[in-house]
């Protein structure tokens, strides 16, 4: 986690060093309506070796100016991702799904006329189901929990062309949380994971 973390942070820092910028020049003062889509993949390496390939990710969000700071926005967001795999060893089929919940603080840096910085931090609530074809595992396994987000990308204001409300958004994503789920019949055994990861995608929304 530290690694990746780190990684994040270099990343910003490096972001910061290239775009330079008037930051507090005209932030977004409108709310937000967006659909991200994105390419997720997980950051453990054991969910990484059943889960072996990534997969589509969908998130539906919104922010909103918080009154007086119209720098910064109040942003939340629902999502979806599902994987397909197979067991260590045993090459049964698996699946995994996921609804994350997330709430954060998202402050906006005017980099140009038609484009924008943003950075999200927040809370993330994951609603996860696992599905096995093995004797040896349960068959269905469920777990929850509270960890917590990090996003940051670049809006592109379509409306300096198209004469329109719509903007484009690159952005890249990292989560994180592990959970535990019981993993023998009786429900006396089971393994913790990381069910969070890293995503990378783009998305269209529009400002109302």
């Amino acid at each position: 986690m530290k690694r990746s973390l780190f990684l994040f942070a270099l990343v910003f820092q490096s972001l910061l060093g290239v775009l330079h910028a008037d930051w507090l020049c005209g932030p977004i003062p409108l709310p937000t309506a967006e659909v991200k889509f994105g390419y997720f993949w997980f950051n453990e390496s054991v969910m990484r070796n059943v889960y072996n390939h990534g997969g589509a990710d969908v998130q539906l969000c919104s922010s909103w100016a918080i009154p007086g700071l119209e720098i910064l926005h109040l942003y939340g967001s629902v999502e979806y991702f599902r994987k397909y795999g197979h067991s260590l060893g045993g090459h049964q089929s698996t699946s995994i799904w996921a609804i994350p919940l997330s709430f954060g603080v998202q402050p906006f840096f005017r980099l140009g006329d038609w484009i924008q910085y943003y950075l999200t931090v927040g809370p993330r609530y994951f609603f996860v189901r696992a599905n096995n074809n093995s004797s040896y595992v349960q068959r269905h396994m469920r777990a929850n929990g509270c960890g917590g987000f990090a996003n940051s990308g670049l809006l592109l204001d379509l409306g300096e062309y198209f004469g329109s409300c719509f903007f484009f958004d690159i952005f890249g994503e990292y989560s994180y949380k592990r959970l535990h789920f019981n993993s023998s019949h009786y429900g006396t055994e089971g393994h913790t994971v990381q069910v969070g990861g890293w995503t990378v995608g783009g998305g269209l929304g529009c400002f109302f």
